[in-house]
């Protein structure tokens, strides 16, 4: 039993059901599924990866790697 009770360990909550905390957490990831699916479909395309990169400022080096090896 030692060791059960330490009141230095931060206490993590999973957000599941209908409250508000859940509701959001469900929001917050649709929104990033539609916007994953939106840039997977725009790079799928040889144009779609010029255009992405031409209208996106702070592009990282990686990615930025990727997508020409995708070209």
């Amino acid at each position: 039993m030692r060791g059960l009770l330490n009141e230095n360990k931060k206490i993590m909550f999973r957000y599941r059901g209908t409250g508000k905390f859940a509701v959001a957490k469900k929001r917050r990831q649709d929104e990033a599924i539609a916007r994953n699916e939106g840039y997977q479909k725009m790079v799928s395309t040889r144009a779609g990866i010029n255009e992405y990169i031409a209208n996106t400022k702070n592009i990282g080096k990686k990615q930025l790697a990727k997508l020409k090896s995708k070209l």
